[in-house]
């Protein structure tokens, strides 16, 4: 009776003991992945608001260019006697983010190879020269928009998961 005490007493002491060195170890562990996952939502986040300011940028200054032409377009339908607009330097801007766009891309992602083909395709109507394509410009950049959105919504699902 008194080795089956001893016994219970060492168990006991085994158990305590291990839980002293065991409890901080496991805390250390859960307080490192909480502190990275804090850091990836951090930074994703950031990420999201680059992305997505970038892309406002784009898509302003590209609307800019399509309407500095349409102007053009449609004073010279009228019959007036205008120069062309110097839109060179709107152009290099366009050009600087849209390779800004490109570099905050994951390379080979189904999403952003889309979106970066619908970019491209989008980009082309910066050389717009009919009503009829300043209607596919609006459609093409809804659908950027869109695809645009549906990557924010993964990034922004996994900063709600903590990824």
């Amino acid at each position: 009776m008194t080795g089956d005490i001893m016994a219970l007493q060492i168990i006991s002491l085994l158990i305590a003991l291990a839980a002293v060195f065991v409890g901080p170890l496991v805390q250390v562990r859960i307080a490192r992945q909480s502190i990275r996952a804090q850091v990836r939502s951090s930074n994703r986040m950031e990420w999201i608001g680059t992305f997505r300011r970038t892309l406002t940028d784009y898509l302003s200054l590209c609307t800019r260019i399509v309407r500095l032409r349409t102007h053009f377009l449609d004073a010279k339908k009228a019959g007036k006697q205008v120069e062309p607009p110097d839109i060179s330097k709107e152009l290099e801007e366009a050009d600087k983010i849209f390779t800004g766009i490109r570099l905050l891309l994951k390379p080979g992602g189904e999403e952003e190879t889309q979106l970066l083909n619908k970019l491209a395709e989008f980009s082309s109507f910066l050389e717009i020269t009919t009503e009829q394509e300043f209607r596919e410009y609006s459609d093409a950049r809804e659908e950027v928009v869109r695809r645009a959105r549906a990557i924010l919504k993964t990034e922004w699902e996994r900063v709600k998961r903590l990824e």
